[in-house]
């Protein structure tokens, strides 16, 4: 047999701890100190977890097995890509973790890039390029790595976790909460810590979004009378509408979740609201009323 890599024999140890996990052929406790096991010799190799290799830890001690190490190598990659071109793509993804590292996320784009252009089936150097647009902002393209990943590997999470990123910069937090509770269910008992974080910030997001819709449609006083005021009275929207900036930054209000709580929790605009719904108010008095100043406040006036 063909002497194997340290990389190679890596894998095939991680992929026998990740069967012993899943068959649970060992106790919750071992497969927690398994799973410890399996991040650190991933990390350390630089391992796609998710892929197969050609041979299992017990074929290989056996010797029943007769496999090359480019074999091995091929693994989980297209077989039109040739040896040379394997190598050098691996090459190019380590320089470009390095790059990370560093920060130099253009540099480290262009070098994922061309590690894709010479084997474009190995999700890793797309899920690290994902990783480099989204510490570059350029949220979109990260999305379109992440997801061409997990076309290539539907069981990468580590792709799932930078598209819920991805997702959540671009302010998708349903579409972030779905690829995070995709990642967790992959991971399984494994799951990190860090990774239910993100899932729980996505699903705070979408909470808090449902309450301020909710609250804009039901709980909160009905604002209409302020477009037309009791008896043809002026009003404030007909002063707003004659002002674009205040109009851009009660535009800015409605689109701010944050905001319209924090609007919603003041009882004296609670109570204002409440006078003009009722028809109940003297225009005059109302521009004295400290509700009316601490709104002309938060429109910035």
């Amino acid at each position: 047999m063909t002497t194997l890599s340290n990389k190679e024999i890596s894998h095939i140890i991680v992929d026998y701890f990740k069967t012993l996990v899943e068959k649970k052929e060992v106790s919750t406790d071992s497969a927690d100190s398994l799973g410890v096991a399996i991040d650190c010799i991933t990390d350390a190799f630089e391992i796609d977890a998710e892929s197969t290799p050609a041979i299992t830890l017990k074929q290989l001690l056996s010797g029943a097995a007769s496999v090359s190490a480019t074999e091995v190598t091929k693994a989980g990659s297209s077989s039109e890509v040739d040896e040379a071109s394997i190598s050098k793509a691996e090459e190019l993804k380590t320089e470009g973790n390095k790059f990370m590292g560093t920060k130099d996320y253009r540099k480290a784009i262009e070098l994922y890039t061309s590690a894709i252009e010479l084997n474009s089936a190995n999700p890793i150097y797309y899920s690290n390029r994902a990783a480099a647009f989204i510490s570059s902002k350029d949220y979109d393209s990260a999305v379109f790595d992440a997801e061409k990943a997990i076309e290539l590997n539907g069981k990468y999470s580590k792709a799932y976790t930078r598209l819920g990123s991805a997702k959540m910069a671009l302010n998708l937090p349903e579409e972030a909460v779905e690829a995070y509770t995709k990642a967790i269910e992959i991971e399984g008992v494994k799951a990190t810590p860090a990774m239910k974080k993100d899932l729980e910030a996505a699903n705070n997001k979408v909470s808090a979004a449902t309450k301020a819709t909710d609250s804009g449609a039901g709980g909160f006083p009905d604002f209409s009378s302020l477009m037309g005021g009791a008896g043809g009275n002026n009003n404030m929207m007909d002063m707003m509408m004659k002002d674009p900036n205040a109009m851009k930054k009660a535009q800015e209000l409605m689109g701010n979740p944050d905001l319209m709580n924090k609007l919603m929790s003041n009882p004296n605009i609670m109570n204002m609201a409440q006078k003009f719904q009722n028809g109940n108010f003297n225009m005059s008095d109302m521009m004295k009323d400290p509700a009316l100043q601490d709104m002309a406040k938060m429109f910035g006036r």
